[in-house]
């Protein structure tokens, strides 16, 4: 009956209707009213629901993760993530700085290449002779392949 108290109260059903129905006075009303909400206080009630639209293989990617982590509910899951969101969202600086480092290098190297193909492409242009060598050629390659792996 406490259960059903609270939760009119919860509904809003008012004090004196309650009571007129449960046959009881408006100070038990306001008592399961109250008890109804420290007991859920107290038991960690969950009373929220969340839905989230996923597709199959990042469903089936969750639950293998899950599985790793011998985890055997998503509901279980879901709330470890909720709890650590804070700290799983924030930004990793020492990592944004490298990746910085990263992209201002790659920059760098990009420009030596298209600045070799710009100088080899110009002496093409005007017949001129390539003074390309075996060497050369390898170390282009090389600084290119560099370039296209940072890239990806």
């Amino acid at each position: 009956m406490n259960f059903s108290i609270a939760r009119k109260h919860a509904e809003g059903v008012p004090v004196l209707e309650r009571a007129a129905r449960y046959g009881v006075r408006r100070m038990a009303i306001y008592n399961a009213a109250n008890h109804g909400t420290k007991r859920q206080a107290a038991n960690a009630s969950r009373s929220r629901v969340i839905g989230v639209q996923a597709s199959d293989r990042d469903l089936r990617g969750f639950d293998a993760a899950l599985s790793r982590q011998g985890i055997a509910h998503r509901s279980d899951a879901m709330r470890r993530l909720m709890l650590t969101a804070d700290d799983i969202l924030r930004p990793d600086e020492v990592m944004t700085e490298e990746l910085c480092a990263m992209s201002a290098a790659l920059n760098r190297a990009g420009n030596n290449v298209n600045q070799v193909a710009r100088s080899l492409n110009e002496a093409k242009l005007k017949g001129d002779r390539l003074p390309q060598t075996a060497a050369r050629d390898a170390e282009i390659r090389g600084l290119a392949s560099l370039v296209f792996d940072m890239a990806d």
